[in-house]
């Protein structure tokens, strides 16, 4: 059935479109290039330093303003604010059947019908595309984490979805992205009735958007809404002109990701402006309640918004306010800044770009989790801190960045800090071989740590990419003077199979904290 619904892309022009990175997360980054862009799951998107592309990414996940990438190869540390750019192909519209008279009988047939010959009709059944296009990816994982103590074994085999389909004739999109996944413990089956089921369903909404208008129904993340996060219900929204105003309602998704609590209702509305020129941006401002039951539960304000100009200067920012508080037995209007979160970053030439960014956060109290709490036991301290970084590019591809973040904490501002730097050497001696190290220093009133390691890669024969990786972490618990050291080795392979077929595979032995663990991950993707 799914090969029966997919087509294969037409062909058109293609097109750049320009964003930023706003989100870095481990192996994963989040960037404002979207489905609105002409994005598409799978897409390529690259992080660029002048002529040169220092890291290559693609979009595993996407939604109408934002994309989730994973990072295929980089030569640096990856950063909020990193300038991208993505190649889109602009589809060509279907061909428009000539005007034949007679047909293969030599009869001719009623106005509109077609009455080519039999091999032409043949092909022109061929170049019209079927009334869904199918696209997406499905992975096959294993997970598994053995110890010396059997009975901490983790064994987590899952299946993957992430799945868009688009009607042909009218604007109507349907989204998924959820996996199957169960979890054994010991020695244990993951098959067994024992295992843990961690099945998520992150995605499954129904969308209509002509451009102007905007109806979503499931479960849907509303990315001009960022407070709500996930909801089960509905968004509405319309443009007029560079303005989008709309609303979302419904309820709060269960912990599991699986099923809906219906206990938790909430809902928003938000309003959005967007540039686009010479400087490219957005800004939206959101409003957000959440009920439990019919106790009102948290009411926000957000703003978030992201800015570019001339290829060098990249600003953004993402805040929350929190409008009430618990005080005693009620729920006051007290507004306060629960996040705040801004980077700007600069480029003043192929050499160097230089950034500066703060942020500030104060833990988040529910009312539902904070009524049975004393109010002097409620910590509503705000801490903050400044990130400096600096990004250097040499000839030969070496490359240093460093990033210093001094925050806030129970002594002088700047006693907390962390300091990040790393050396990258790309393509040594033509080679194909890429080597980095780097050294982590952190501290804090309660511990210090220094962490160094480096990575090895290389890409064989245009055949498969071999990562060789090292860490070492040293810790100190400052009060009782307990040193502790954590060591890993790795290694990840990607390998290509076809352009719709690829295997991953990773290895991490950790010892350290006590124990000495050997992790495998593997993946089996087909993507169409």
């Amino acid at each position: 059935m799914l090969l029966a619904l997919a087509v294969l892309p037409a062909v058109g022009a293609d097109k750049m479109v320009n964003g930023s990175v706003t989100y870095v997360s481990g192996g994963t980054v989040y960037t404002s290039i979207g489905r609105d862009a002409g994005a598409r799951d799978s897409s390529l998107v690259y992080i660029l330093a002048g002529s040169d592309t220092t890291a290559t990414l693609q979009i595993i996940a996407i939604s109408s303003k934002s994309s989730l990438c994973k990072v295929l190869r980089t030569k640096r540390d990856l950063r909020v604010g990193d300038a991208v750019t993505a190649k889109i192909t602009v589809a060509a519209p279907p061909p428009t059947p000539p005007a034949v008279a007679g047909s293969d009988q030599g009869v001719v047939g009623p106005p509109g019908a077609f009455s080519g010959s039999l091999p032409e009709r043949q092909r022109m059944s061929a170049a019209t595309p079927a009334w869904v296009a199918l696209s997406g990816r499905i992975s096959s994982q294993m997970f598994a984490t053995r110890y010396e103590n059997s009975a901490y074994n983790i064994t987590q085999p899952g299946l993957v979805a992430n799945l868009k389909a688009k009607a042909r004739d009218i604007p109507l999109t349907f989204d998924f992205y959820g996996n199957i996944r169960m979890q054994a413990y010991g020695n244990e089956s993951p098959f067994s009735r024992s295992a843990r089921n961690q099945s998520r369903i992150y995605r499954l909404s129904l969308e209509y958007n002509d451009g102007m208008n905007i109806a979503s129904i499931g479960r849907i993340v509303p990315t001009f809404s960022p407070t709500l996060g996930a909801i089960d219900g509905v968004l509405l929204a319309r443009r007029v002109g560079n303005v989008l105003v709309g609303s979302s309602f419904g309820f709060q998704p269960g912990f599991s990701q699986r099923g809906t609590d219906t206990d938790y209702r909430k809902g928003a509305a938000f309003v959005s402006f967007e540039m686009n020129g010479a400087s490219t941006g957005s800004v939206t401002a959101t409003y957000a309640r959440s009920y439990f039951q019919t106790t009102l539960d948290r009411e926000v304000a957000s703003v978030y918004a992201y800015f570019m100009a001339l290829g060098r200067l990249s600003v953004y920012a993402n805040s929350e306010v929190d409008l009430r508080k618990k005080s005693g037995d009620q729920y006051i209007l007290s507004p306060s800044l629960t996040t705040m979160f801004m980077t700007v970053n600069y480029r003043f030439t192929q050499v160097l770009s230089l950034g500066i960014g703060g942020d500030a956060s104060r833990p988040l109290y529910t009312y539902q989790a904070a009524r049975a709490i004393p109010d002097s036991l409620l910590d509503r301290k705000l801490r903050a801190g400044v990130t400096f970084h600096m990004n250097i590019y040499l000839p030969g591809g070496i490359s240093l960045y460093n990033t210093y973040t001094p925050r806030s904490g129970q002594g002088s501002f700047a006693k907390n800090y962390s300091d990040y730097a790393s050396l990258t050497f790309s393509n040594i001696a033509s080679s194909g071989i890429t080597l980095r190290s780097n050294v982590n220093f952190n501290e804090s009133e309660f511990t210090r740590s220094v962490g160094y390691g480096g990575y090895l890669q290389h890409h064989f024969f245009d055949s498969f990419d071999l990562t060789l990786r090292y860490q070492q972490y040293m810790y100190t618990v400052k009060r009782l003077g307990e040193r502790n050291t954590s060591t890993t080795l790795g290694a990840d392979l990607i390998v290509p199979i076809t352009r719709s077929l690829s295997l991953m595979t990773s290895y991490d032995r950790l010892r350290g904290y006590g124990a000495d663990s050997h992790s495998v991950f593997a993946e089996f993707s087909v993507r169409f």
